[in-house]
């Protein structure tokens, strides 16, 4: 009978918290959070960040977040991009891209999924933060300044995950992921906030600090 009561109530319970938890989230930050322009930085005092592109057959969408990368007006930036032995002909794409750019390409020939892909990148990092991307997101210009301001008032943190939009809404296929986004992963982030953490973060959209992921016994796990 308690059993039954758990996974009957439980659930309700957990709602409720997610949906209040988000709608307090909403009224108390998120709103300031878009009245605030970008954070008032000294550039002098800005921390690095190297940003890793982790790519698989990403020919239809490499160019556009590589642009969109490469164009962020971040100050103290590195781009490392990761082919992860693509069969088709990304690689090709980002060579082509880089006779005119300057970032780092490791071109690895056996597709060893993102988790090693990500790790390779990272041994080539200069910088102490790490931003870790998929291969079909745009960042928005303000992103890495709010991002990396986090860990300026809280040393122990580890990472902070960003907040990913669906643009593509027409298919259903994207009315689908902007539900689960908006509704559901949204609104339990949210409520997480509050508690002082989220439990999970974003592959999509995550800035870490390395030095913690170096106390990883096998480096990142995405």
């Amino acid at each position: 009978m308690q059993f039954f009561n758990f996974l009957l109530f439980y659930p309700v319970f957990m709602s409720i918290y997610w949906i209040v938890g988000s709608i307090y989230f909403y009224f108390t930050r998120e709103i300031r959070y878009s009245l605030n322009k970008k954070p008032d930085i000294n550039v002098d005092e800005l921390e690095g960040i190297t940003f890793l592109l982790a790519c698989y057959n990403e020919s239809e969408t490499i160019e556009d977040t590589l642009s969109n990368v490469l164009a962020l007006k971040y100050e103290k930036k590195e781009i490392i991009i990761i082919n992860d032995g693509s069969s088709d002909n990304t690689a090709e794409l980002i060579y082509k891209i880089k006779e005119n750019n300057d970032f780092i390409f490791v071109d690895l020939q056996e597709n060893r999924g993102k988790a090693n892909a990500l790790n390779q990148g990272i041994k080539q990092a200069s910088y102490d933060y790490v931003m870790c991307l998929d291969a079909d997101t745009i960042v928005d210009q303000d992103a890495p300044y709010y991002m990396i301001e986090n860990f300026k008032h809280d040393p122990k943190l580890g990472a902070v995950t960003g907040n990913p939009r669906i643009r593509n809404k027409s298919s259903i296929l994207g009315k689908i992921q902007t539900i689960e986004y908006a509704s559901l992963i949204g609104c339990i982030k949210r409520s997480q906030t509050l508690a002082g953490a989220v439990n999970t973060i974003s592959g999509v959209f995550t800035l870490f600090k390395k030095v913690q992921l170096s106390m990883l016994a096998t480096g990142i796990l995405i």
